[in-house]
């Protein structure tokens, strides 16, 4: 069972070739290996696999999941190694794995954030602390509130689009905690494509307040800094 997904055919489709290249995943991957290496994996928000994919070489087994049957499609089209499995899931439901399946999840890009408030953020938390191990690990990344909000005060924003494939225009609205983002591609042929996410957006402290609610301890945290977009977060599942 899945709740209604945000990505539909439209912006799965335009994900690999326009939204990932506007962010380079290495960094991510970098920090993430050292924690998934030769363990039992999941990522939630799996996506098209770009962060999947090359983790799921160090890690023993890792697990994918995502609530968007157009995302998926494009991941399973690829060729995946042999460690690396999906399916469709929702995290703001519990998940079909047992308690204590898997030693570490990852959340990458905010992929916890789609949710309309903080009482589901940390339904969320619990869902993902019901099938980690005692002592288990989960790194998330959250967007940014001061980046993100520095980018609604200067209005709307243009940029190029990677390899002069057109441009896009960024702009940023906000009803409590809640961001909604629009990107509006425009390609060279003359058409254009429209690509929009509602995201919940915690400032400092908050994250740690609410994962310490849902049975987490905080053990890493990095604001982003110079405009970067997420936060970074390490955590533990408590024993009990």
């Amino acid at each position: 069972m899945i709740g209604t997904p945000q990505y539909d055919q439209v912006m799965a489709d335009l994900y690999d070739p326009f939204i990932s290249r506007a962010s380079d995943p290495t960094e991510l991957v970098s920090r993430c290996a050292p924690y998934v290496r030769g363990r039992k994996t999941l990522e939630i928000g799996i996506g098209t696999g770009r962060v999947a994919l090359p983790l799921a070489e160090v890690a023993a087994s890792y697990t994918g999941i995502d609530n968007s049957e157009p995302m998926l499609e494009h991941l399973l089209a690829k060729r995946l190694p042999e460690s690396l499995s999906a399916r469709l899931a929702d995290v703001r439901l519990s998940l079909p794995f047992y308690s204590g399946e898997f030693e570490v999840a990852v959340s990458a890009m905010g992929s916890l954030s789609y949710v309309d408030s903080l009482e589901e953020y940390a339904d969320c938390l619990r869902h993902v602390r019901e099938v980690l191990a005692p002592r288990g690990t989960l790194i998330a990344e959250n967007y940014s509130l001061s980046t993100y909000r520095a980018l609604f005060e200067a209005g709307p924003s243009r940029f190029p689009m990677p390899d002069g494939q057109g441009w896009c225009e960024f702009r940023a609205s906000w009803d409590g905690d809640l961001m909604e983002t629009e990107a509006r591609v425009h390609h060279p042929d003359g058409t254009e494509s429209l690509f929009r996410e509602v995201v919940l957006v915690l400032g400092e402290g908050r994250f740690e307040w609410l994962a310490r609610q849902a049975g987490f301890e905080p053990v890493q945290a990095m604001y982003a800094a110079h405009g970067t977009p997420f936060d970074w977060f390490v955590l533990e599942r408590g024993e009990s």
